[in-house]
């Protein structure tokens, strides 16, 4: 098979650059790691069936499968701005949605974790939404994050004498406190943990030194993974 030579009209040198970067690294791929890893993508052409649903941030510098050390068909991955999970609505049918559904009631994952970082973008718009103006699919979004919540108003209250980053900080791990809470409003995801078949965890990623804090539910407090 004859190998692309990235003809492409109209394309500046800096797209023309990014996109030969990922077609030598699909290069790189076929010819080292799929070499070494046939027989498990032999198996994986048959199926998948992973035991976690993943749900974390749209940020480029989160790759879920290399901060867990997992291979192909380990993760089912939802991948949005700010790792929302929207309330269950029945008559509103949204991508969250299909993918709760399906990775519990069909591929019957027994672990769903929510997963935010530090540095992120999205908490950075809670704390000033005033910056969103220009970004009205955005801002909208971010209601799930937002929007009648106890736990952002918490924030708020708790971090008005704090700085900055103690503020990101603290908005980030109520915000996936928060998204655990409407997690468990999806009825495949109520059912499931209702029959002790499904657990949901929450943790946050920090980017600058690789650690995982996850949020003990029993205790209500956050602990180093």
């Amino acid at each position: 098979m004859k190998r692309s030579t990235l003809h492409n009209s109209g394309s500046n040198s800096a797209s023309s650059a990014g996109l030969k970067k990922l077609v030598d690294g699909v290069h790189k791929f076929q010819l080292e790691h799929f070499e070494e890893n046939k027989l498990l993508f032999e198996r994986l052409s048959h199926g998948q069936k992973p035991q976690v649903l993943m749900i974390t941030c749209a940020d480029s510098r989160i790759d879920p499968n290399l901060i867990t050390a997992s291979q192909p068909g380990d993760l089912f991955i939802m991948r949005n701005v700010a790792n929302l999970v929207p309330k269950f609505h029945l008559n509103a049918e949204t991508e969250a949605g299909a993918v709760i559904e399906y990775a519990v009631s069909v591929l019957g994952v027994a672990e769903i974790i929510v997963m935010g970082h530090s540095d992120c973008g999205g908490m950075k718009a809670v704390l000033h939404p005033e910056k969103l103006t220009s970004l009205p699919a955005v801002s909208s979004w971010l209601n799930h994050a937002t929007a009648g919540t106890l736990a952002t108003e918490a924030t708020t209250a708790n971090c008005s004498c704090c700085d900055e980053s103690q503020q990101l900080l603290e908005t980030t791990n109520n915000n996936i406190v928060l998204q655990l809470a409407n997690l468990a409003t999806h009825p495949s995801v109520a059912a499931a943990m209702a029959q002790g078949k499904l657990h949901i965890h929450g943790w946050n990623y920090q980017i600058e030194n690789g650690s995982i804090s996850y949020f003990d539910q029993d205790r209500k407090h956050w602990c180093q993974l």
